[in-house]
Parts: C-alpha cells; structure tokens; sequence
C-alpha cells in the first residue's frame, strides 16, 4: 500500500472522499481523473468560446516545487513516501529531485510540509490538519492548527468528523466526512483559529474550491441528461454551483447535460471546470476552453496553484502550465507517478 493510501486511511477517510474535497491529496488518491478511461459526455450547454484576456508572465527562470502523489498528506511526515518530489526549473523543464520533500512546499519559511497546499495559511505560518477518531454513534471531529515556526499545535473540536478545504487568510474552511466511506463531503464551515468560533455556512453540497469570496462544488442537476456511471472518483456531478461566503446564498452557474464535471480550482471569480464529454473528450473551462483533447494518457487535472497569470496543473508524470491566454500546454515531463506542482514557480 502506497504512503498516499496510508495516509487517506489514517485520517478515516477513503481516497474517493478526498477527491471529492478538491484538496491536494485528491489527485494523489485516484487517477480516475487524471487519464484514466475518459467517461463520455455531451458537451456543455453553451460553453464560451472566446478564452479571457491576460497578460502572460514573462518566461523568467524559476523553480517550481513539485510533489509526488506518494507524499505524505495527513500532518505526519513518516505517513508516506518522503523525498520524491523536487523542483521543475523553467523554462527547459530540468527535474531535480529534493530529499526534504513532502506535500507542499511553504516559500515563506522555505520549507516542506506533510500536509496539501491548500491546507497552509496564505501567509505561511501556520498549516491545519483533520484528526477523525473512531467512535459508536455520533462523534466529534478535531481539527489541528500548527504554528510552523514553532511545532506549537492547537486543537479544535467541530461537532462533526471533517476536513479541511481550504486555509483562508479568515480562517480554516472545513467540510464534512463520513470517515470509511465513499459518501462525499458535505457542507461547509469556517473555523477561526484565533478564536475557535466555529461557524456553518452550508449544511450540505459538495464544496471543493474557494476563491473570490465563493466556494465552488459539483452538484446534480436532476431537470438534465444524468452523469454517466462514475469510472473514478469526483465523476458525479453534471452542474457545478457557487457558495457566497458572505450571505450564503447558492447560485447554480452551469449545468453540463449528461457530462461529469469537477472543479479544478478558482481563477479570480471564475471556477477552472474539468469536463468529460460525451465524444470522448476531457476540456479544461474557465469558462472558456482550455484544454480538449481526446484519449490522452495524461490530462491536466486537479490541484492546482494559481501563480499570477500562470495556472499550474497537475498529471500523471506531467505538469502543464497555462499562461492566461491560448491554449494550455503541452506536459512538462516530470519522473514522478503523479507530478502534483505546490507552491508558485519562484
């Protein structure tokens, strides 16, 4: 069993729920979306064509932490395999692997951590990690904020076993689990580390992605043409919707008739969609298309990291990189099973 595996078992969580949050680790536990056999959809009802503006990053020469699905992810270095990933030099794409590597790298304390980016606070100080323990009847889940420069770890406990999705600079946004299960998240609630008030903003829904004020998720849309029998997880939903984080309020944005869809991430307010078409296809959206191609052996996928007008994209041996504009590129060949980029190219 792979460290990976390991690591989604210790949390209480089976690999298709945490690739149902849309956190990083959710890549790493399943390559259902990451090239495996493409489910056929129908393509989107008016999908945009006109891809929106931006100015490229200039191709200055960077290093680009990137980590492999194996690393550990649940807070604890020694649960997965520790020193695969490394850093991608651009442009040319020279690999180099760093033996200190874990999940996500933390440029501002320049360190690894055994925990997905999105797990991390935006000004690097601290990271959150999700503790479910076993129990009769109904349980509460803990959720852990370490102070990096010090290992200092606070314990929350929330009145449901969860898991984080986000670390938001207004604190740690967490959805439910049902730990051994294939039940998908629901909800979402924010926790304030600072002061431990705990608060719900949804009950239920799939929330997998934050960005602009807005969570993102998949839902089904039961007044269109079903999703297809899901080949691997995140495949279930045909409609994606956003979450106000202010109010909310849930407003449908689009509904995919007969396609799987999931949210890849969040540029701007816009939400960067997989879909599967019905021809066989996988299209990046947002909201234009990116990417469509068919049959490939590796897509672009989930996590990802927004880096200026650069968006980075994990795959199976492969980073691809879109700048804004066009087309996102051809895979960057990187010596890993799944090359998952964490942390901006700098």
């Amino acid at each position: 069993m792979s460290g990976l595996k390991r690591a989604c078992r210790r949390l209480g969580v089976s690999l298709r729920v945490l690739t149902l949050a849309g956190v990083l680790v959710l890549a790493g536990c399943s390559a259902g979306g990451n090239g495996s056999a493409i489910s056929p959809t129908p393509t989107p009802t008016a999908p945009p064509t006109a891809a929106p503006s931006a100015t490229p990053t200039k191709s200055a020469s960077c290093k680009l932490p990137v980590a492999s699905g194996d690393a550990p992810t649940d807070g604890n270095p020694a649960h997965g395999q520790a020193g695969s990933g490394g850093f991608l030099t651009m442009p040319g794409g020279t690999f180099t692997k760093d033996p200190q590597s874990l999940a996500a790298y933390d440029s501002a304390v320049s360190k690894w951590l055994p925990v997905p980016r999105a797990w991390i606070s935006p000004d690097g100080t601290h990271y959150a990690w999700p503790e479910n323990q076993p129990g009769a009847g109904p349980v509460t889940g803990i959720i852990h904020v370490v102070e990096i420069a010090t290992g200092a770890d606070k314990t929350f406990y929330v009145p449901a076993p969860s898991m984080p999705v986000s670390y938001e600079a207004s604190g740690v946004f967490v959805t439910r689990v049902v730990p051994n299960s294939d039940a998908p998240p629901q909800g979402l609630s924010k926790l304030d580390p600072g002061t431990g008030d705990f608060k719900q903003l949804a009950a239920d829904g799939n929330w997998s992605a934050l960005g602009g004020g807005f969570a993102f998720g998949g839902d089904v849309d039961s007044g269109v043409a079903q999703p297809p029998p899901a080949t691997g997880p995140g495949e279930l939903y045909n409609r994606v919707r956003k979450l106000e984080l202010a109010t909310g309020t849930v407003t449908p944005i689009q509904s995919y008739p007969g396609s799987s869809v999931r949210v890849l991430g969040v540029l701007g307010t816009n939400p960067i969609v997989g879909v599967h078409t019905a021809t066989g296809h996988y299209q990046v959206q947002v909201p234009a298309v990116i990417y469509d191609q068919a049959g490939a052996q590796s897509v672009p996928t989930d996590p990802i990291v927004v880096d200026g007008t650069n968006v980075w994209f994990s795959g199976q041996q492969g980073i691809f990189k879109w700048d804004g504009s066009g087309q996102v590129s051809d895979p960057i060949a990187v010596p890993v099973p799944l090359a998952i980029p964490v942390g901006a190219c700098r």
